[in-house]
C-alpha cells in the first residue's frame, strides 16, 4: 500500500508495507554518509547493515535521545555503533525535553522520515515513513541535524560518555 508521488517521493505505511525493508534498503544504498536523528533505536537488522556500510567506508553519524539510548535493548546496540566507528551524540532537544526526531539522510540526497522509529516494533504498528530523494530537501534535514548536534555537544556533555575501545573499531 505504498504511494509514489512525482519528484522522487515515496510513502509507506506499516504494518501493510514492509517499512523495515525500505529503511534497510536505503541504508544499503549509502556510498559516503549516513546521518541519523532518532528517538528510539533497537533494530538488529539495521545494525548489520550499518556494520557493512562502515566496512565499505561509509561514515555514520547519529543523534540519539538520552532517555532511549540507555534502555535495556538500546544501550548495547548504541555501544556497538560506537565500537564500529559510528559517531554517536546523545542528548535532548534545545528545550531539554526529548530528541523525538525520526529521520535518516543518506549521501546528502535521500531523506527517510516519518512516525516510524528505528525499532523492531515500528513495522508492526500503525506508522508511516516517506523517502524523498532531493538534494535541497536533504540539505534542510542536514542543517537541522547539524544545528541539533552542535547544541547537544555545547550544552550536554554529561550524556557524551560512550567511548570506542582502545586501538579503534
Amino acid at each position: 500500500m505504498s504511494a509514489t508521488i512525482q519528484l522522487g517521493v515515496q510513502t509507506y505505511f506499516s504494518p501493510d508495507d514492509d517499512t523495515q525493508q525500505v529503511f534497510l534498503d536505503l541504508l544499503n544504498q549509502a556510498q559516503q554518509t549516513i546521518h541519523i536523528a532518532i528517538y528510539s533505536w533497537h533494530l538488529p537488522a539495521a545494525m548489520a547493515v550499518v556494520k557493512a556500510a562502515i566496512a565499505r567506508g561509509v561514515k555514520v553519524y547519529l543523534l540519539m535521545d538520552h532517555s532511549q539510548s540507555t534502555g535495556k535493548y538500546e544501550a548495547p546496540e548504541v555501544q556497538d555503533l560506537v565500537n564500529l566507528g559510528a559517531v554517536v551524540v546523545i542528548g535532548t532537544s534545545r528545550l531539554h525535553a526529548i530528541l523525538h526526531d525520526k529521520y535518516a539522510v543518506v549521501d546528502g540526497l535521500h531523506v527517510l522520515s516519518g512516525s516510524w522509529n528505528f525499532s523492531l516494533s515500528a513495522s508492526k504498528e500503525a506508522n508511516f515513513l516517506t523517502v524523498v530523494s532531493n538534494p535541497d530537501f536533504a540539505a534542510l534535514f542536514m542543517a537541522n541535524w547539524q544545528r541539533q548536534h552542535d547544541w547537544i555537544v555545547a550544552h550536554e556533555p554529561q550524556y557524551q560518555t560512550l567511548t570506542a575501545p582502545k586501538g579503534g573499531a
